[in-house]
C-alpha cells in the first residue's frame, strides 16, 4: 500500500485505506434495488488490480482522482483523495457514510493466480463448477490456468487441471524452459494429451532447450 501510495504521490483516505486492509477489494452490492452491482479494484495480481487501473487510466483525471472500482458498465468509481468523496453513478458521497449506509456488503474477490499459487484447489474447483471460470481461461502473464501452474512447478494443481481437461498445450515447453520439473508431472502431462514435439510461436519444441529432462521426454513419450 506505501508503494501505491509513493506512486500516486498522496496518502490514501484512511477510510479507504482501511477497507482495504480488510476487504481488498470485492463486489458490493448497494442497498438501493435500483442500483447495479459495483466492483471495488484490490492489492493483489489480476485484472482488478488497482495500481495497475489507476496506471491505465491516469490520464483522464486530475491527479487526485483515484479509480477505486467501477460499475458494470465500466463507468469507474472516483475517489478524491483530496477530501476523501467518492464519485458513483453520477453522485457524490462522503466515502465511510457511504460504505455503512448504502453498501449492504462487499464480497471479497481472489485472483486466480493467487488461487492457483496458494494450491486452493477446494475455491477454484467451486469456480470451475458455478461457470464462473473456464478451464482454460488466463490465469497470469498469458498463461493458460494448468499452463500458470506448470510454470510455479505445482504437480498437484497441474494434476487437478489436467484431470479436469484442461488443454495441456505448451505446458512441457513451459516446465522445461524454468528448469523446475519433476518426472511426475512430465508423466501427468504426457497422459493427458501434452505433444512433446508440439512447437511454440518461434517454431521450437522442448528438444530445443537445454534440459537433464529431455531423455525422460523421450522415455515417457514412448508408453
Amino acid at each position: 500500500m506505501c508503494k501505491l501510495e509513493a506512486a500516486i504521490g498522496a496518502p490514501l483516505p484512511s477510510s479507504y485505506r482501511n477497507l482495504l486492509l480488510k476487504e481488498n477489494g470485492g463486489l458490493a452490492k448497494p442497498k438501493s434495488e435500483d442500483l447495479t452491482t459495483l466492483l471495488f479494484f484490490g492489492i493483489y495480481d489480476g485484472p482488478n488490480n488497482l495500481e495497475e487501473n489507476w496506471n491505465d487510466a491516469r490520464g483522464r483525471y486530475k491527479k487526485w482522482i483515484l479509480p477505486i472500482g467501477e460499475d458494470l458498465n465500466q463507468d469507474h468509481i472516483l475517489l478524491d483523495l483530496r477530501n476523501g468523496k467518492i464519485h458513483v453513478l453520477g453522485v457524490v458521497h462522503d466515502f465511510e457514510n457511504y460504505l455503512t449506509n448504502e453498501l449492504v456488503k462487499i464480497e471479497h474477490t481472489e485472483s486466480i493466480a493467487e488461487l492457483i499459487s496458494d494450491s486452493r484447489l477446494d475455491r477454484i474447483s467451486e469456480l470451475l463448477d458455478r461457470g464462473e471460470l473456464g478451464l482454460n481461461a488466463e490465469a497470469k502473464f498469458g498463461y493458460t490456468l494448468i499452463q500458470y501452474a506448470t510454470f510455479r512447478g505445482l504437480h498437484d494443481v497441474v494434476e487437478f487441471f489436467a484431470d479436469r481437461g484442461a488443454n495441456p498445450s505448451g505446458c512441457l515447453y513451459i516446465m522445461l524452459n524454468t528448469r523446475f520439473c519433476s518426472l511426475q508431472t512430465i508423466k501427468c502431462l504426457l497422459r493427458n494429451g501434452a505433444d512433446p514435439y508440439e512447437q511454440t510461436k518461434e517454431g521450437k519444441t522442448v528438444f530445443d532447450l537445454d534440459s537433464p529432462w529431455i531423455e525422460d521426454i523421450i522415455e515417457q513419450s514412448r508408453h
